[in-house]
């Protein structure tokens, strides 16, 4: 039984995948362009199926594959590497769990967990309490991966630091701006501005971008470190 297997070049995908992103982003930014300064709050549900600021439509969907797909490359290469292999599981199993909270969310839970905690009542830019838990976990993350990053060769050291630095600038930072939008719409009953919108947009562009640069260089440290692989599909 013979089985064709249909390659795809780095630089396909990563075109296919930037493609992708920018046409969400667009459409998504289209679309609250439209509910802000048109009559039309819904536009037979295309405005929400498209907003990058919602969950579970197709931006949440596209997100929640990319990082499914480094998890997956991160585990390749925790099957490849006899070295630093438990750095590459940790990772494979982050980028798994920011998977699945992708798609169901599960960092807002710590919203109202961390003030329940704490006993603080958090505002303005630390109204989305979940980002004080998760700087601390990107802080000892960078100190557990500053020996790894350090043994890399520069290009690649170079790469996985801007992605995640685009990661963590729209993830956190540009969360951390949005908050007081987000509050003021919460507490006062005000509409979120068009800000907000774009503000978000350039949050999940970041994220996408980010992820999308962590394959490309994961995708690249595989094909420079082992050439010759290749997957075989055998029959019974």
């Amino acid at each position: 039984m013979k089985i064709q297997l249909i390659c795809f070049s780095r630089k396909t995908i990563i075109h296919t995948l930037v493609s992708i992103m920018l046409l969400l982003l667009a459409a998504s930014l289209v679309g609250q362009v439209i509910l802000h300064f048109t009559e039309h709050h819904r536009l037979f549900g295309l405005i929400y199926l498209f907003n990058v600021d919602e969950e579970r439509n197709i931006p949440t969907y596209f997100s929640s594959v990319i990082l499914l797909f480094a998890s997956l490359l991160c585990a390749v290469i925790v099957l490849l590497e006899s070295k630093e292999r438990y750095y590459w599981l940790i990772l494979a199993l982050g980028f798994l769990l920011i998977s699945m909270d992708e798609f169901i969310g599960l960092h807002e839970k710590l919203n109202a967990l961390v003030p329940s905690v704490t006993k603080t009542s958090f505002t303005g830019t630390l109204y989305f309490a979940w980002l004080i838990p998760a700087s601390l976990l990107v802080l000892i993350l960078a100190i557990l991966f500053y020996g790894l990053l350090m043994r890399l060769d520069t290009k690649m050291r170079e790469s996985l630091f801007l992605a995640a630095c685009f990661f963590i600038g729209g993830s956190m930072i540009i969360e951390a701006l949005t908050a007081p939008y987000y509050e003021q719409f919460i507490v006062n009953a005000i509409p979120l501005p068009f800000i907000y919108s774009v503000l978000t947009t350039l949050e999940e562009g970041l994220e996408m971008a980010g992820v999308i640069l962590f394959i490309n260089t994961l995708l690249h440290y595989i094909h420079s470190h082992h050439p010759d692989l290749s997957i075989k599909l055998a029959s019974d």
